[in-house]
């Protein structure tokens, strides 16, 4: 009879091969366009796009680590990685929480709840999305990116982001989630916001680089950051796969053209999905190389600041 932890591993393998799955299938149907995008492209603009994109997903991993921190978890910097870059790969199946209930599984092992590791992941969410959001609609607030909607929504829009992100806002939210108040502190809240900084400007850097569209730099960290958020948003759709690129090719068109906003969509997704993989492979084998130096158990310390 199979042991519980032999179920769980081939639980895990089976997760990993249906998120690859998910991933090609997403992809399915657009050889042509791909092969048309990337024509264009360099390969120094395409190796820098790789690594902004990679440097933004250390942001995402710092962005998770502060967060379950405050919760009073202290796991490892390479078992953190593992565990939210792996987990991340259920964006590619549709629902959107199959990353929560992953990470919630495999922080398991250090004695964290899965409510608490559930909810340190929905707060990790809402930080991408609220800043996300913040930084797209003060872009556009101040003339930076042309929506479709009024300039002074954007305004009232970005107010209820700030406030949203606010310690007492998110320390309420976390604390009805998981059924323990989290230390969010002011000083905890800047060092994320300033990790999310870097995140959108790294991930938008990936999408100008292999075109070497520099300049629109500005826009597209706007327009990127709305879009993220909306594809989260849209539960339905995996990884916010059409949507996010639908909605990029509008933000991005007045600035360049339809065609060009497109390629640069695609392209990122292509990069983005190829970091994914990459960086859920590379964390694995780090905690694997690393997990025999380090105590397997959380310490009993809460609340300490990062």
């Amino acid at each position: 009879m199979p042991t519980r932890r032999t179920v769980m591993q081939f639980a895990r393998f089976g997760f990993v091969v249906a998120c690859l799955v998910a991933l090609i299938v997403s992809f399915r149907g657009h050889g042509a366009q791909i092969a048309a995008a990337l024509s264009d492209v360099t390969i120094p603009g395409l190796a820098i796009a790789v690594v902004a994109t990679a440097v933004g997903h250390v942001a995402t991993v710092r962005v998770w680590m502060l967060v379950i921190d405050s919760f009073g978890l202290r796991i490892p910097a390479a078992e953190s990685s593992a565990i939210y870059l792996v987990s991340q790969l259920g964006k590619y199946i549709p629902g959107s929480l199959w990353s929560i209930g992953v990470q919630a599984q495999m922080a398991s092992h250090f004695r964290a709840k899965p409510r608490v590791t559930a909810a340190a992941g929905l707060v990790t969410l809402g930080y991408f999305v609220g800043s996300g959001a913040l930084v797209s609609t003060a872009l556009a607030s101040f003339g930076l990116l042309d929506t479709p909607w009024p300039r002074a929504l954007n305004a009232v829009a970005a107010v209820i982001a700030v406030i949203t992100l606010t310690p007492p806002i998110v320390k309420r939210a976390a604390a009805l989630a998981s059924g323990e108040a989290p230390s969010l502190t002011w000083p905890r809240t800047a060092a994320t916001l300033a990790w999310c900084a870097l995140l959108w400007t790294a991930w938008s850097i990936g999408i100008v680089a292999p075109y070497g569209d520099y300049g629109h730099l500005v826009t597209v960290i706007g327009a990127f950051g709305i879009c993220y958020a909306v594809g989260v948003l849209i539960i339905l759709a995996p990884a916010g796969i059409g949507p996010r690129e639908a909605l990029l090719i509008a933000l991005l068109a007045p600035t360049s053209s339809v065609a060009h906003a497109a390629a640069l969509a695609l392209v990122s997704r292509l990069v983005h999905a190829t970091v994914d993989v990459a960086a859920a492979a590379g964390s694995w084998f780090w905690a694997r190389q690393t997990r025999d130096d380090h105590d397997p158990h959380l310490t009993d310390a809460a609340g300490s600041e990062p």
